[in-house]
């Protein structure tokens, strides 16, 4: 293998700039395929390691050759991205007790010369997975394609990186009319847009106790669940289940009707039969979206089931991030570069933050985060075009997904209960920095005057020949020290000269053509330490949640509910960078018989101050269900300096 080097702009030599190229990169499971047109002169064979540079130097590709076809003057090579390797190689084997990212990680070292990196843990284990005739390529598309959200790219150091789409943030951005071209309206996918999300989990074995009382006379009693066990008793003793083939028993059990019958009435008495069970109840939650994208889109109902959430907090995990997504429309577009950007920033599957001012989402400029889906790059004539677009589902909490996939578990929806009521709600706050300087003090002294210093115990005073200054305490000084004092103090409106001579004053004002200082700016050091300031403030002081049966609109100026019906401790509550997340729960216990339309955030549980009021979509709380609420404040901070 002979290491080989070729050119967008000006080769080395005569014949190593390329004359067309056209390389994709995408985040589906393909290997990227560089195929490039070259003077024929270009020394070349098959198996030979190609770097490709563009025209500043900088290395768009490596890889491997693997075709190459004669032209006239010219020769055609097909170029493969390093993890060809992986499809070249037959893997007989069996795979016992082992995570699917260790799993991926064995082929890659074990089958290729690369090595492997991932900071993915999925906490999964595949009891087996058994190879007959499969590449090794094969094995890693199919444990991919049970990872949801979860692509790969091979840099130019042959390192295999499996990570999840979007987990990872390019350093470069993208600006239209600046270093890219966004022509095009970006295209609105409605196909999945849900904001009203019924959400339907897994099974959940759940105990109940019934009591009947007995007549003497009535032998059949009528169970409010489907039981999977149960043990019945009469007046405290245990009674027998009669089942085919014996030869007696106290009683049978109609599951279709859900009815023990006794062979025997039992006695007469108050709550003197006891039905212990266990039931199988299905989790499923309702939650809607924030009411500003409500009174936007309207209500867009949806109902999903996912078996593997097999808890409460878990659907509403999910359902939040479901309706965070598909809340409002996706969006995609293409970018097409027209400066040179580092290759390495452009994978596919990194998010890039686009800014374009031209092509509005919702009148609104564009100024978010996007997935990179895939990059074409074909040289010369048509440069470099990037697709992007709003994330998917596919990227959500992928692991809870992974060991479902990987067993092959079918999902089967039901007609479950609705057991939770659920809201999201959304604040937003802008906090802007100026820092416009007003004045500027500049101070001129006679030999052996004298002034305060920034302390107050001493201050500074010049030596009589004026070389500089010296520091003497307070008690060292008298107003005989003061010769002499000339101040001027300078500011946009004018200059004031100050003059002190034997305790006399004068202050006169003159203007001036230029100000020293004309304006400021907050570092992004100082906002980004002010931002997590507020943040950390919202921890400390948003310590209860209260819900109320009012309906008024939310001003600034409230000070309280419209009509609280009940407050408690929040139930959780984290941060991320610029946001900070406050969660309440309602179990089948709490403010029952009460419409929930208003949410507040105090920091008390009574006579608090309150931080922020949203109203919410209105709900009856009744003891057969539960409510959980999440309150997202989304922090940003903006130099106004830089408008």
């Amino acid at each position: 293998m002979t290491a080989r080097s070729v050119y967008d702009g000006a080769g080395v030599t005569d014949y190593d700039t390329i004359i067309n190229s056209e390389l994709t990169r995408n985040t589906d499971f393909e290997i990227d395929v560089l195929n490039l047109e070259l003077y024929k002169d270009f020394p070349v064979v098959n198996g030979d390691e190609l770097t490709y540079y563009d025209e500043d130097l900088n290395i768009i590709f490596k890889g491997i050759v693997k075709t190459i076809s004669p032209g006239k003057g010219t020769k055609q090579l097909i170029v493969y991205s390093f993890e060809q390797e992986l499809q070249e190689t037959i893997v007989e084997d069996t795979f016992t007790n082992i995570s699917p990212e260790s799993l991926i990680e064995t082929i890659v070292t074990t089958y290729s010369t690369l090595t492997f990196s991932t900071s993915i843990s999925t906490g999964v284990t595949i009891a087996e997975y058994t190879s007959k005739n499969k590449t090794a390529w094969e094995i890693i598309s199919d444990i991919m394609e049970r990872m949801p959200g979860v692509t790969y790219y091979v840099n130019t150091s042959k390192v295999f990186t499996l990570f999840t789409k979007g987990s990872i943030t390019a350093s470069i951005s993208l600006t239209n009319y600046s270093n890219c071209i966004i022509e095009e309206e970006w295209q609105q996918d409605t196909s999945n847009q849900t904001t009203s999300l019924k959400l339907v989990g897994n099974k959940q074995v759940t105990p109940k106790t019934e009591l009947f009382s007995g007549t003497g006379s009535q032998t059949e009693f009528t169970l409010a669940e489907i039981p999977v066990d149960m043990k019945v008793s009469v007046g405290g003793t245990e009674q027998t289940l009669e089942r085919e083939n014996t030869a007696s028993g106290d009683y049978t059990y109609s599951k279709d009707q859900k009815k023990i019958i006794f062979n025997s009435a039992p006695a007469s008495g108050t709550n003197n039969i006891e039905v212990v069970y266990n039931f199988e109840l299905n989790l499923k939650i309702e939650m809607d979206a924030a009411p500003s994208i409500i009174s936007t889109y309207g209500i867009i109902e949806n109902k999903i089931t996912k078996k593997f959430l097999n808890t409460y907090d878990e659907l509403n995990e999910y359902a939040t991030e479901y309706l965070d997504i598909y809340g409002n429309p996706l969006y995609s577009n293409s970018a097409f570069l027209t400066q040179t950007l580092d290759a390495q920033d452009l994978i596919p599957g990194y998010q890039i933050k686009v800014y374009d001012a031209e092509n509005l989402i919702n009148e609104a400029i564009v100024d978010k985060f996007f997935l990179i889906n895939s990059v074409k790059r074909n040289m010369p004539d048509e440069g470099v075009t990037i697709e992007l677009g709003d994330r998917n589902i596919g990227v959500i909490d992928f692991l809870k997904e992974v060991k479902t996939n990987l067993d092959q578990v079918k999902e089967e929806d039901d007609n479950a209960t609705i057991a939770m009521k659920s809201q999201n709600l959304t604040n937003t706050a802008i906090i802007e920095y100026d820092a416009d300087i007003t004045a500027i003090t500049k101070r001129t002294f006679d030999s052996d005057t004298w002034y305060w210093s920034e302390t107050s115990t001493s201050r500074n005073q010049w030596k009589e020949d004026g070389t500089g200054p010296v520091f003497r305490e307070s008690s060292g000084f008298t107003d005989t020290d003061v010769d002499g004092l000339e101040e001027e103090r300078v500011s946009e409106g004018g200059t004031e000269e100050r003059v002190t001579e034997g305790g006399s004053e004068i202050r006169t004002t003159e203007g001036f053509a230029t100000p020293l200082v004309t304006e400021g700016v907050v570092t992004n050091t100082f906002m980004i330490s002010g931002l997590t300031g507020w943040i950390t403030q919202l921890d400390t002081i948003a310590t209860h949640v209260a819900v109320g049966d009012d309906n008024t609109t939310p001003v600034v100026g409230d000070t309280a509910l419209g009509n609280e019906t009940y407050i408690e401790a929040r139930f959780r509550a984290f941060a991320n960078s610029n946001s900070f997340i406050i969660d309440l729960r309602l179990d089948t216990t709490e403010n029952n018989g009460n419409t929930i339309a208003e949410h507040g955030v105090f920091d008390a549980a009574s006579g608090g101050n309150l931080i922020s009021r949203d109203l919410t979509t209105a709900f009856n709380k009744t003891a057969s269900n539960e409510s959980f609420y999440r309150n997202t404040y989304n922090l940003t901070v903006t130099n106004t300096n830089l408008n």
